[in-house]
């Protein structure tokens, strides 16, 4: 039979599983559910308490030599840090602990050394895994061994729910019983091949578990043995090209004029005619990079083949120091590229606008024009921290709540207005039901979990009579929105994700510049773009984020 190992991130994570004993030598962190069946040991009683917090052990699978512990955990208060629930070794905080006292008097706890249990072939507790929500979770911690026969207890605490320490008696006989019930399934099958030293046990490692094992077996600290891994190789000759480029390369000003000198093209990227080294260094690289690359080329406005000359994209990044650089090279700011606009015409709407204002055949933005532009980004601003990924939101005009609720199919009698909870919100609760919020001139839906957006049938009943905007973030990449008047659907799944940008059929509207779908780098509105675009062109005009991030006003159930 082949080898068989299973990797979780970085634990000891190396098993190999089998009829004949199949933990001899090994380190384990999780439970041999390939290959067996285990026997499960009821033990429903409480573990701990605090005032806002209760842990319950639901009881064991147990296993031939083995056993799982499973607890869960229920908070009267939502969960709102993003901190691990369990504490683990190394112990730095306040969070859960849970150990088990043996009757041999060995203590074995979440927070023990795991590195130490693997070398002296002692069992370990491990977490396996979690699940739930910010009131109740699962967990499952696994027990590489079984407990000696004798006084066993269950010893949980967690002091940062004010759950003191607190022991439960553990029927260790009943636990060795309920391991020669467990199941076998390939009865008679050869065992997989089980590592016989810790050195073969290291090689079966990833990540910092193989290296703190090895550091172990050499008797050298970690972080010792870890620099020795790091001696200086052979330096590598510059390539005469720009293959291997990645986008963080392009600006180390070093490596570029290293290239350059060892005859790599400034104006081409190898085999590639789409666009130049200057081009990619406007958009990914230092200004230090792009000065270098500018003194070189031959022509500082190349267009790509979409039309882009290397300033249009610095623009679009708002670098200003790139731009200045292309700019002291002779770079035409007034160049048309895209729509017959230019880059000077774009850094005007942008913090770049000093730097392009004074300079000769600037055209100032209209009153109308800045007015607008100021309105865009204002709203832009409201939506400036939603988290969007695979949130959902409808921007209905004219229409109040009741009437919102009636037309996706609800009853606004069963619907009643909610006060906002005195916690933080977790919309991926609400599975099955959308968010519904009144605001000035009309109303928005929010979902989270539904489905919703996908429906146009929903989008053409909301919008009769009236305009409404879809835009959802689809998880799996990419982003979409529907305009809808009347009852009719214009256009649909108008591409919204940052490379496409916002077109119909291939043509950038008015919206797609002035809610910035063009700008690219760290500070792009990525996800507050659609969002305002969206609450804009059904007419609305929002003061906070809270009708699209929660907690709504009333809760929706669809189907």
């Amino acid at each position: 039979m082949p080898d068989e190992s299973v990797e979780h991130e970085g634990e000891l994570t190396a098993f190999a599983w089998g009829p004949a004993d199949p933990w001899a030598d090994e380190p384990r962190g999780a439970p041999p559910a390939d290959r067996l069946l285990p026997a499960g040991l009821p033990q429903a009683q409480e573990a701990g308490a605090g005032p806002e917090a209760r842990v319950m052990c639901k009881g064991w699978s147990v296993w031939p030599d083995a056993a799982t512990l499973h607890l869960a955990v229920f908070r009267r208060q939502a969960r709102t840090d993003e901190e691990p629930l369990l504490e683990e070794y190394p112990a730095v905080g306040g969070g859960l602990r849970v150990g088990l006292l043996l009757a041999d008097g060995q203590r074995v706890t979440t927070v023990d050394d795991p590195w130490e249990a693997a070398a002296t072939g002692g069992i370990a507790l491990r977490q396996y895994s979690a699940r739930g929500g910010p009131y109740h979770h699962d967990i499952d911690l696994f027990l590489t061994g079984l407990p000696s026969r004798g006084d066993t207890w269950l010893v949980v605490e967690w002091p940062d729910e004010d759950v003191p320490e607190t022991r439960t008696a553990v029927d260790a006989a009943a636990l060795h019983e309920a391991a020669g019930r467990a199941v076998e399934i390939w009865p008679g099958d050869e065992p997989p091949r089980v590592a016989r030293d810790a050195a073969e046990c290291a090689d079966l490692l990833v990540g910092p578990a193989r290296l703190a094992l090895r550091a172990s077996l050499e008797g050298i600290p970690y972080e010792e043995y870890v620099a020795s891994l790091r001696e200086d190789p052979e330096p590598e000759q510059p390539r005469p090209d720009w293959g291997r480029m990645g986008w963080e390369t392009w600006s180390d000003l070093d490596q570029v004029t290293a290239r350059l000198a060892a005859g790599a093209d400034p104006d081409r990227l190898d085999d590639d005619g789409t666009e130049s080294p200057l081009h990619r260094a406007a958009e990914h690289g230092s200004a230090e990079v792009v000065a270098e690359l500018a003194g070189r080329v031959t022509d500082v406005d190349t267009p790509d083949e979409d039309g882009c000359t290397p300033l249009w994209r610095a623009v679009c990044r708002t670098d200003e120091g790139s731009a200045a650089a292309l700019l002291a090279a002779g770079a035409d700011p007034w160049r048309p590229c895209v729509d017959g606009r230019s880059p000077g015409r774009l850094a005007l709407t942008t913090s770049l606008a000093p730097l392009f204002e004074a300079l000769p055949g600037a055209v100032p933005l209209t009153l109308e024009e800045r007015a607008a532009q100021e309105e865009a980004d204002r709203q832009i601003a409201v939506f400036a921290d939603v988290m969007t990924e695979g949130l959902g939101a409808f921007f209905i005009a004219g229409l109040d709540e009741d009437e919102v609720i009636r037309r996706i199919g609800g009853d606004p009698r069963a619907c009643p207005a909610v006060e906002p909870a005195p916690i933080a919100f977790e919309p991926y609760d609400m599975d099955g039901y959308v968010g519904v919020t009144g605001v000035d001139g009309g109303c928005v839906i929010a979902e989270w979990t539904s489905g919703l957006p996908f429906d146009d049938e929903v989008l053409r009943r909301l919008s009769a009579g009236t305009v409404a905007y879809r835009v959802f973030f689809n998880v799996k990449g990419g982003t979409f929105g529907d305009l809808a008047r009347d009852g009719a659907v214009e256009h649909e799944e108008i591409g919204l994700a940052p490379e496409l940008g916002l077109s119909i059929g291939g043509i950038w509207p008015e919206g797609h510049w002035r809610y910035r779908f063009w700008q690219s780098g760290p500070d792009a509105p990525y996800g507050a773009a659609p969002l305002a675009y969206g609450c804009a062109a059904a007419g609305l005009r929002l003061a906070d984020s809270r009708p699209v991030t929660g907690p709504p006003r009333r809760w929706v159930p669809v189907e």
